[in-house]
């Protein structure tokens, strides 16, 4: 399957886009998607791990599941330009 290209700073509105579709996640806000140096085993050429503010300190914040899941969906469609 071919991916998307977009821009480190589309790809952040898209991932904070679908976050905000979960009202217990609205305040989150995607601040970094970090290039990988060649694209993985799966194809894409940025990493799993991204940078978010959220001013929420519960380790067990409801989020990061959910953040996760639109990461990995994300990387299959999506890859930086």
């Amino acid at each position: 399957m071919d991916r998307e290209l977009l821009t480190e700073k589309a790809l952040q509105l898209h991932l904070e886009s679908e976050l905000h579709k979960f009202q217990e996640c609205n305040r989150y806000r995607v601040t970094g998607v970090a290039r990988l140096q060649t694209h993985d085993a799966e194809g894409s050429n940025w990493s799993p791990t991204i940078t978010t503010e959220s001013g929420s300190r519960n380790v067990r914040d409801p989020c990061v599941e959910i953040a996760e899941r639109i990461v990995a969906d994300a990387r299959k469609r999506f890859n930086l330009a």
